[in-house]
């Protein structure tokens, strides 16, 4: 009786989950991606076949790089940049948006664009095809230096400094050579004693909680594939579970013996690590507080969360007189050619230096501001700032929401308008369900707790069939005896 009804739930848990998480997979793989395939910026998508929370939400974080510069806003997203260029002839008109000239280009592809810096009254861009600068207040970039490397993120002092691949940190020498910049590891005494659920559960579902950067995309890509054929072959045992003709009846053994022995084992940790944290990202709103206040032992994760070394692990620098401040997940620190200390707790999204001061945007945690050592949280600033820049000594935030004081007040600027967004937006929209509705993260629920019932009423299955095996084994070898 067991059995029957351990066989029953798992083939209608399996059936209901099985389309929508497929869906889910698909689009998790494309997300997975976003800083490395074009193509998810280039195509466009229109607006009008979103709701209408995603589609401003999508247009609020269109932009993520802002700077202003002798009158001129310019904003840069992965596959381009647009300056709104006031002049005293359109004084009397609202300014308009135009694109970015990328002239001399050296490689095929045009490149992704991952950082922008304002630096000597000149606009510079760390991109996948090397640096990029303008001497027109963005009206046009022309190609600088480091074609063949995949600059992450940029700093300066008195020279440049580039983040290569979000592992190394190289020098512009007077020669126009980049030198690298040996920085020793944080040792193991200044790293956090925990880690909490916010960080951890964002970094295992967003495929950077395992090993690094680039290797956490390919498990995460690998846990989706396994899934989906998952998924693929469960949705074919249920077409012909009843009474298979013989042509198909080969192939139903075929994908029953797949289906059993090896891709469901084999994915049963992807699902219960992208479904539980998915789960509770689509809460992170009303769990926040819960989510901050329950921690792990950092000892006792992952690999990625014992930086014994900066390979895929900088997401951000900053450089002020002696100092190069280096962003983490496990917070920033400082180094001055003699000692390496942390300075900073949360995870270091973004890192801005604006005078003397270097403006930290933190991820899961509160943006801050570093001056003279000493760090002063700036928690109305709103979610995940990727820029900071300053306008008539007002500093401006690039949240996830706009553009913002640091008080939290919303800045009143026309962004580019386009009746249609970045692919991405939308694939990021359908997986999330907000496509359709803002509470469609209910549905994605009901999905995802289907799919751990299937998968723990599955593993009961295969270990009453595993066991059941055993036992014709021993039969067959005490009748031999």
């Amino acid at each position: 009786m067991v059995n029957i009804r351990s066989f029953t739930l798992h083939r209608w848990a399996g059936l209901l989950a099985s389309v929508w998480l497929m869906v889910l997979c698909i689009t998790g793989i494309f997300l997975d991606h976003k800083k490395d395939w074009a193509f998810l910026w280039d195509w466009q998508w229109p607006s009008a076949l979103m709701s209408d929370a995603a589609a401003e939400r999508a247009t609020a974080a269109r932009f993520s790089m802002v700077k202003y510069l002798d009158g001129n806003w310019v904003m840069c997203e992965p596959t381009g940049c647009q300056v709104q260029q006031q002049t005293s002839q359109q004084a009397a008109q609202p300014p308009s948006w135009q694109a970015s000239r990328f002239d001399d280009h050296p490689s095929s592809a045009m490149p992704m664009i991952r950082h922008l810096l304002l630096w000597q009254d000149s606009l510079w861009l760390a991109t996948s095809h090397g640096i990029w600068r303008s001497v027109d207040s963005g009206m046009s970039f022309q190609y600088y230096a480091l074609d063949s490397y995949n600059v992450t993120y940029l700093a300066a002092d008195k020279t440049l400094y580039a983040v290569l691949d979000y592992s190394s940190i190289v020098q512009q020498t007077t020669s126009n050579v980049f030198l690298p910049v040996e920085i020793p590891s944080p040792s193991i005494e200044t790293l956090p004693e925990q880690v909490n659920l916010s960080r951890l559960s964002r970094d295992l579902h967003y495929g950077r909680g395992f090993f690094g950067q680039h290797i956490d995309v390919w498990i995460n890509d690998i846990a989706a594939v396994l899934i989906l054929l998952l998924c693929i072959s469960g949705l074919y045992m249920w077409l012909w579970r009843r009474k298979p003709k013989k042509q198909y009846a080969n192939r139903f053994t075929f994908f029953l013996r797949w289906h059993r022995l090896l891709i469901g084992p084999a994915a049963i940790l992807g699902i219960l690590y992208l479904c539980i944290t998915g789960i509770l990202l689509d809460h992170s709103d009303d769990l926040r507080n819960e989510m901050r206040t329950f921690e792990f032992d950092r000892a006792h994760l992952t690999p990625v969360y014992q930086l014994s070394n900066w390979q895929q692990q900088i997401t951000s620098i900053a450089a002020l007189d002696t100092q190069i401040f280096i962003g983490t997940r496990l917070g920033m620190w400082a180094w001055d050619n003699q000692q390496l200390k942390r300075i900073f707790t949360g995870y270091a999204w973004s890192a801005t230096r604006i005078d003397t001061q270097v403006y930290i945007g933190g991820m899961g945690a509160p943006s801050a501001i570093i001056n003279a050592e000493k760090t002063t949280l700036v928690k109305p600033v709103g979610h995940m700032p990727s820029d900071v820049t300053a306008i008539n000594d007002k500093v401006i935030w690039k949240t996830h929401h706009g553009l913002e004081y640091s008080d939290g007040q919303p800045v009143t600027l026309e962004a580019p308008k386009s009746n249609s967004l970045a692919l991405y937006f939308a694939l990021d929209a359908l997986h999330s369900g907000a496509i359709f509705h803002k509470q469609f993260k209910w549905v994605n629920d009901a999905i995802a707790l289907l799919a751990l019932v299937a998968m723990l009423s599955g593993l009961y299955r295969f270990l009453k069939w595993l066991k059941a095996r055993l036992r014709v084994k021993i039969r067959a070898s005490n009748k031999t005896v």
